[in-house]
């Protein structure tokens, strides 16, 4: 999922307006691969997932295994409460040929269709319960996630250490901030991206320029299937 800054942040996109074209194609999608593949192979600075095999990156850092990781705010209250507890810092991500992006989820409570009319009358409640003032400050103050009321994003950096501390920074990234896309076909083609864009930094042989990766994935049955680009 953390591909998406890269993508963005060189003016690329997935998918069209409509969400059913594929559109990660051209020069500024095979930019956004070619940075994110020269972090590893040219800069030596980005990790193979075989450098901490075992771990996840939240993992390898906190063993020092890596100097930094991908994350979100959720980390923070576990951060801490370890040796690393303001000694640690949050930055965004590094900007391609355009303003630099990060991405953001649709985390949110949901009601199964099937339930009974009770229970959806229970569900609501509770949704629109979680939803007030008193309890979205409840979730600013214990640093879990940035609050659904942007009025009170100045609580959840307040709570965090005010203006230098790393739930500023996060506050912060939420002015560059884009939805992850929305679509059925998210899980699958999200794991055809990481499998294709993972081929950009694999050791000899098997090793794909970021055209070829770009090619390949346009190509794959998952992508093809999902988007109406079947070439047979």
């Amino acid at each position: 999922m953390y591909y998406l800054p890269f993508i963005w942040s060189h003016g690329a996109d997935l998918l069209d307006e409509t969400r059913t074209r594929w559109t990660l194609q051209g020069p500024q999608a095979e930019a956004a691969f070619a940075f994110f593949a020269d972090l590893n192979v040219r800069h030596g600075v980005t990790p193979n997932p075989q450098a901490y095999a075992g771990q996840d990156s939240d993992t390898a850092f906190l063993s020092g295994r890596v100097a930094m990781c991908v994350t979100g705010p959720w980390f923070m209250p576990y951060l801490n409460q370890t040796a690393l507890r303001g000694r640690y810092r949050v930055v965004p991500f590094p900007n391609g040929a355009r303003p630099g992006r990060t991405r953001v989820t649709w985390d949110g409570l949901c009601i199964n269709a099937n339930v009974s009319e009770k229970e959806r009358a229970r569900g609501l409640a509770f949704a629109k319960f979680a939803l007030t003032e008193v309890e979205q400050r409840r979730f600013a103050e214990a640093q879990r996630a940035l609050p659904a009321r942007q009025s009170l994003t100045t609580t959840f950096v307040e709570a965090g250490g005010g203006n230098d501390s790393p739930a500023a920074a996060f506050a912060e990234a939420m002015q560059t901030a884009r939805m992850q896309p929305i679509t059925e076909h998210w899980i699958g083609m999200s794991r055809a991206i990481g499998r294709h864009l993972g081929s950009t930094v694999r050791d000899g042989a098997a090793r794909r320029s970021p055209r070829e990766a770009l090619d390949a994935l346009a190509n794959d049955p998952i992508i093809t299937r999902a988007f109406g680009q079947d070439r047979d």
